[in-house]
């Protein structure tokens, strides 16, 4: 409706996807002028720290320019950041992830979400959640044609797909996977506790992105980069285990992937 309405406006797909743009600008710096916390709980090993005794990492938005300061936490690492955005309400950064989507469209990630799926050494009789899997449709047909029992949550699904909900299928799951996702909840150890309850005693999952290292920084809603201890702290707060790590195609971060598979205790 408020792309139908804008572009009633302005005409063209090209000048609608500016004015999206500069309405996701202002979004970002409406969120952003709200600042940093005096006092911040590092949203992996979960100790307090104050956020201007910390050194600022600075990187500019891919979109926009706007400047994205983030801080890591003396103790395990983690970086995190902007707070303003992790401190937001919810409701922002839906909002701004609703912006982005209006301008920006992601790449097909079908092969790399495939790669984290089969890291599970899935069984023929396990049950799997492909988790905020996008607009997956064809990967969804792909797994369940080659007979495995995979399931899709995403809350934008756009299209009908007898696999994919928008609400998070019940569990319990013997696995579940997710592709360039853990970077973007606002609190990774509320998504990972979730992701215990869903998974059986043993059960696996398989979390693919970039981002435990400090790359892909200059995207306004990577909010968290697992470097240092942090992945370890995270693990301890929310029940599991780290067994195994998979990077490949490092020469071209174009392509960089990594995953790490998490056993649940």
């Amino acid at each position: 409706m408020v792309t139908q309405a804008v572009q009633a406006l302005v005409g063209t797909p090209q000048a609608v996807s500016e004015v999206m743009l500069d309405w996701f600008r202002r979004e970002l710096i409406d969120v952003l002028s709200a600042g940093e916390p005096d006092v911040f709980e590092c949203r992996a090993c979960s100790r307090p720290f104050v956020p201007a005794e910390q050194p600022q990492l600075d990187a500019d938005c891919l979109f926009t320019g706007v400047g994205l300061p983030r801080r890591a936490c003396p103790s395990c690492g983690l970086i995190q950041g902007p707070l303003a955005i992790i401190s937001a309400p919810p409701e922002r950064l839906g909002r701004l992830y609703e912006l982005i989507y209006r301008f920006y469209a992601e790449g097909d990630t079908v092969h790399a979400q495939e790669r984290s799926f089969y890291l599970l050494n899935p069984s023929r009789a396990g049950r799997y959640l492909n988790y905020a899997c996008g607009l997956w449709t064809r990967g969804a047909s792909r797994l369940t044609d080659a007979g495995w029992d995979v399931w899709g949550y995403e809350p934008y699904i756009t299209q009908f797909h007898p696999r994919i909900s928008p609400t998070v299928p019940e569990g319990p799951f013997d696995g579940l996977f997710s592709h360039n996702f853990l970077e973007h909840p606002q609190d990774p150890r509320v998504f990972l506790s979730a992701c215990h309850a869903l998974l059986k005693p043993g059960g696996r999952m398989a979390h693919s992105t970039p981002c435990y290292e400090y790359l892909f920084e200059r995207s306004p809603v990577h909010l968290y980069f697992f470097v240092g201890g942090s992945v370890s702290a995270l693990c301890e707060t929310t029940g599991f285990r780290v067994i195994n790590d998979v990077a490949q195609d490092r020469e071209n971060l174009g392509e960089y992937y990594r995953c790490l598979v998490f056993e649940r205790l």
